[in-house]
């Protein structure tokens, strides 16, 4: 008996670092965007929310993040130079970041 709750364990183990290995990763578009919004939550909110646009480039994904901000009328807007193209590898690590001008 006590070989098989160890070997649960072990197993529970084993099936949650896969997990949470897998968490990270970034393998299509949803996961694309999820990983860019770590990096700009700061600049992101209900009042100025951002615009991802997720694209494959080989092994890599990049996602264009586009801020807004309101203007006089109280209406959102893109503006130039508010933009960040960040890049991800598969593991989701953020390998390079091409701010706007």
């Amino acid at each position: 008996m006590r070989y098989v709750q160890a070997l649960s364990t072990v197993l529970l183990f084993a099936a949650s670092a896969v997990a949470w290995a897998s968490s990270g990763r970034v393998t299509d578009e949803a996961s694309a965007i999820a990983a860019a919004k770590k990096y700009v939550k700061a600049q992101c909110s209900v009042e100025k929310p951002c615009h991802f646009k997720p694209r494959r480039e080989g092994s890599q994904w990049n996602v264009l993040v586009e801020f807004t901000k309101r203007n006089e009328a109280g209406n959102l807007e893109r503006y130039p130079g508010g933009h960040v193209l960040l890049y991800f590898n598969q593991e989701g690590q953020l390998v390079r970041r091409v701010k706007g001008e």
